[in-house]
């Protein structure tokens, strides 16, 4: 394939691990946290609770890392909100369903610790800082048909926060992608119902996402809150538990180098404003430091052609610094070749990377390939429909971008993008070329290059399906976390014909909401070498380590709740206490 890129991504610190008898201690701490998402400051918060001196250094000057760029789930199989829901979420289910979606493909030990711990953790975050949890409404586990699956209560949201209270500190906290995240106080349930504006409008039992949202918007301003949710909503009660338990952190502060003695890690080198600076760790170092999505060479080097920092909707720090510096300790490697993927877009007629999951999922809508085929469930998890977009490509003729397709009733009834139903798209969003518009299905073909009898024959076969609410294809609508997206007040919630002109085509990409390799660790969440050994002194959690998940995606959250998680967990075990 051809690598259709013009971004180099962005670049990580000259990154280089120093001898400890060449230095000259900054300062002395007990424990030292690298990077500032969910992972690391529930570790901080964890080690300080323990007794431990503890440190945050933040390479960039905002505060959250890319857990504050998403939305916002923890996905914690066991957890105490489930089991106060009336039922019992128990070990031999959570085993059977970890077995049936993650199999070998993570060692037993890390699976294991992460069920054991992930619920301590939430426990433990929630009387020892100001994140309160609850469960996402009728969020289902991302293959809920498997065995131990469930439809809802694994995945948990955090409570809408008001962040005023940060003061000063505000500006530090890094914004979501999503422009409704902050002064709006939905969740992930309420953010899908704005995508469903105007079904929500007819739903009269209920006060509806879009009453919410406008009662918020109006009471915020009016008695000055400001109101996070999503993944801001987890970073901002825990930087303000950061900051009230006076736990120091630095940011704009890169991590340049680990200190070591004897193999062991005994402290980092770091480098800002005033200049470079040498910190002991005694307890150890935790890479909370996320993966290598924004860095293109490294992309280059072990993800799946074509590839492109600028399709991840990762924070800019993304740059693989925890792995740089681990292979120079000669730290195993794991999972390298995979990431968190989703596919995204330019529907919006902006430069970031929009995240592409509702429209994929809603009636009326259906993905083809270069050559005008369908390939998958276009409302399959969206870790799935970027492996199928790389198996889907006419690899001979090069990389084509897929194209999602819908026509004008779908337009009328759903949200696109950022624009609401009935309201007429903006003239931007078609001047890149990546937005189409037909008046019908030959010139849409013949604008997307898409050959017209492939594509025919595809809606043809499409809609005849939808006739009978049933995707003989692919079994689009026919798993409960299908539905979750769709659309409720259909026979199926993710089936309807496309045949209403004008019609439309998005371009999409194999993005990703960042990688999932990197060094590998035990149950302890300990860096191990390539002998299997620890690394005396160094700890991974989040993206920094090759996942727990393995080469899965189990339900909405697996990126943070095993971050959060086995950062409590290294945290525990430096304090003597894991």
């Amino acid at each position: 394939m051809s690598n259709p890129l013009d971004s180099a991504g962005s670049q990580p610190p000259d990154i280089k691990n120093i001898d400890a008898a060449s230095i000259r201690w900054s300062k002395e701490l007990d424990w030292i946290v690298i990077g500032s998402g969910g992972g690391g400051l529930t570790s901080a918060i964890t080690a300080h609770k323990h007794g431990l001196e503890t440190l945050i250094v933040e390479k960039t000057p905002y505060v959250g890392g890319t857990t504050a760029r998403s939305g916002g789930g923890v996905w914690i199989p066991g957890n105490s909100l489930y089991n106060l829901d009336k039922t019992i979420d128990t070990q031999e289910d959570i085993k059977a369903y970890l077995n049936a979606t993650i199999g070998d493909s993570s060692p037993e030990p890390l699976k294991a610790a992460y069920m054991k711990n992930g619920p301590r953790m939430i426990d433990f975050i929630e009387r020892n800082s100001h994140l309160k949890f609850r469960l996402t409404p009728r969020y289902a586990d991302y293959y809920p048909e498997k065995p131990g699956g469930r439809i809802a209560g694994r995945s948990m949201e955090p409570v809408p926060f008001d962040a005023k209270c940060l003061g000063d500190e505000l500006k530090n906290l890094r914004e979501s992608v999503l422009p409704v995240a902050r002064g709006a106080g939905i969740g992930l349930t309420q953010a899908r119902d704005l995508y469903y504006v105007m079904r929500e409008m007819r739903e009269k039992d209920r006060l509806s996402a879009v009453a919410r949202f406008i009662y918020t918007a109006i009471t915020d301003f009016l008695f000055g809150r400001t109101t996070t949710s999503l993944g801001q909503a987890i970073i901002a009660p825990l930087y303000y538990s950061i900051l009230k338990q006076e736990i120091p952190i630095e940011i704009n502060t890169p991590f340049t180098g680990l200190v070591v003695e004897d193999k062991r890690v005994v402290g980092i080198a770091v480098s800002n404003a005033q200049g470079e600076f040498y910190y002991k760790a005694r307890k150890g170092v935790l890479f909370a430091t996320g993966g290598f999505a924004q860095n293109q060479k490294m992309r280059e080097e072990y993800l799946p052609q074509p590839t492109g920092a600028q399709w991840s909707l990762t924070a800019e720090g993304d740059t693989g610094d925890a792995i740089i510096a681990g292979k120079q300790l000669d730290a195993k490697l794991g999972l390298m070749d995979e990431a968190w993927w989703t596919p995204v877009s330019h529907m919006t007629g902006n430069a970031d990377p929009y995240f592409n999951i509702c429209e994929r999922s809603a009636p009326g809508t259906i993905v083809v390939n270069p050559l005008g085929q369908r390939f998958v469930n276009e409302a399959a998890p969206y870790c799935d429909f970027v492996k199928g977009m790389y198996k889907s490509q006419d690899k001979p003729t090069g990389y084509q971008p897929c194209w999602l397709i819908m026509d004008a009733q779908h337009r009328r009834r759903y949200t696109l993008g950022s624009t609401p139903p009935l309201i007429p798209l903006l003239g931007k969003y078609f001047k890149s070329g990546e937005f189409i518009k037909a008046g019908s299905i030959q010139e849409l073909a013949q604008k997307t290059k898409v050959p017209f009898e492939a594509l025919s024959e595809t809606l043809q076969k499409f809609n005849k399906d939808c006739l009978t609410h049933k995707d003989t294809e692919f079994k689009r609508g026919d798993s409960a976390y299908d539905n979750y997206f769709g659309d409720g007040s259909m026979p199926n919630p993710n089936l309807e014909t496309i045949e209403k002109a004008p019609f439309y085509a998005v371009k999409l990409f194999p993005g990703d909401i960042g990688t999932r390799g990197g060094l590998v660790t035990n149950e302890h969440a300990q860096v191990l070498s390539n002998e299997g050994n620890p690394v005396e002194g160094l700890y991974a959690t989040g993206n920094a380590m090759a996942s727990v998940m393995g080469h899965s995606y189990p339900g909405p959250g697996s990126t943070i709740g095993p971050s959060m998680t086995f950062g409590y967990v290294a945290a525990m075990h430096a304090a003597g206490e894991g």
